[in-house]
């Protein structure tokens, strides 16, 4: 049945089916699934866990995370959990009321009628979801990833370089630092630095400090020879967004967090971009050895990573500057730029948390 069907998605991190086309699934709700991911639909997750009755649970909290806020508690990203769930819950309703219609169309064998549902399907996500126009996020996420930089936040990327980027997608934002140019004082570049690294156009969202100012940034103007960006970027292909997947924009290489532990990487700067809601980012921060670590996500209970990675974060690792991104509509997208703690600060912190 749907309703227990639409459970396991919630479940799980996303609405999407493994290449699979229409005419290799055998039932209604395998249709539904498959029109999602020719529809390019966005990721939907829940990042609290549900009920079988369909009612939000609250997440555990331990005694040491109660009282004052943490570095990565979020109460502009908590407060919007709710009207979150609540789309959620909106669009697993309108893809259970198409139920019969999918069943009607797979009966007849009718591909027309199964694309149309598709697109229909597509559309409606966007309005349901984000409250966006048709095709609106799709635009966003082939110009700039899943989450939009800024200006200030490739500079502040730029001069941590050499970097590597896991988790790299289809290389937006590899595309977009290895156009921007060192400075060499370890300064702002200003003018003389900008580069030509936005897409072409897509709405970015409104979410905390961001408006949907110009997507297209001024020409590169290098009044002095300096170098670009070094970065290399690796992606294993297991969470790609669908509407990107086929549209390869930066050069990205097969690779997880076991490059973190090859000599290429040693000496670069760790960048993790919108990693996927599990242990991904975590097994990234085990292998890593660097000081400095460059992370673009929402807070903790956002999208991004998990409990266990926030733990590692607030146990080993200082917040040395926050910089806004345009995340694109609900969105709580942010660069932090992290520097680990040495020493027995350091260890006793881990020791006492339990992270250690």
């Amino acid at each position: 049945m749907v309703a227990g069907w639409a459970r396991t998605l919630w479940a799980r991190r996303s609405l999407r089916l493994a290449a699979a086309g229409a005419a290799a699934i055998g039932s209604a709700a395998g249709v539904a699934r498959a029109a999602v991911t020719h529809a390019n639909a966005p990721t939907v997750s829940l990042p609290r866990p549900v009920d079988t009755d369909g009612g939000a649970r609250a997440p555990a909290t331990s005694p040491a995370r109660r009282g004052a806020l943490r570095p990565f508690d979020d109460p502009e990203l908590s407060a919007a959990l709710a009207e979150r769930e609540a789309r959620q819950r909106h669009l697993l309703r309108f893809i259970a009321a198409i139920e019969p219609r999918v069943r009607a169309a797979l009966a007849a064998g009718d591909e027309s009628a199964l694309l149309e549902l598709r697109s229909e399907l597509a559309s409606k996500q966007e309005t349901i979801l984000f409250g966006g126009l048709p095709a609106e996020r799709q635009r966003y996420l082939q110009s700039y990833g899943c989450a939009a930089w800024t200006d200030d936040a490739l500079d502040l990327c730029a001069r941590h370089s050499p970097l590597v980027e896991i988790g790299a997608g289809a290389g937006q934002w590899e595309r977009a630092l290895s156009r921007v140019r060192v400075p060499t004082d370890g300064g702002a570049r200003g003018e003389a630095g900008r580069r030509d690294a936005a897409g072409g156009g897509a709405a970015v969202g409104h979410g905390r400090g961001t408006s949907p100012d110009s997507t297209r940034a001024a020409p590169v103007r290098c009044d002095a020879p300096m170098p670009h960006v070094d970065v290399i970027a690796f992606d294993d292909g297991s969470d790609v967004p669908i509407a990107v997947r086929a549209h390869a924009i930066g050069h990205v290489r097969r690779g997880g967090p076991e490059v973190l532990r090859t000599a290429e990487a040693a000496g670069r700067t760790l960048l993790l971009v919108y990693p996927p809601h599990g242990g991904m980012a975590c097994a990234c921060l085990e292998r890593y050895k660097g000081d400095t670590l460059l992370y673009v996500g929402e807070a903790r209970g956002g999208y991004n990573a998990d409990d266990a990675f926030f733990d590692a974060l607030e146990a080993r690792w200082d917040v040395a500057r926050v910089v806004p991104l345009r995340p694109y509509r609900g969105g709580f997208e942010r660069l932090y730029e992290l520097r680990r703690r040495r020493g027995w600060l350091g260890w006793a912190t881990a020791r006492l948390t339990g992270t250690l």
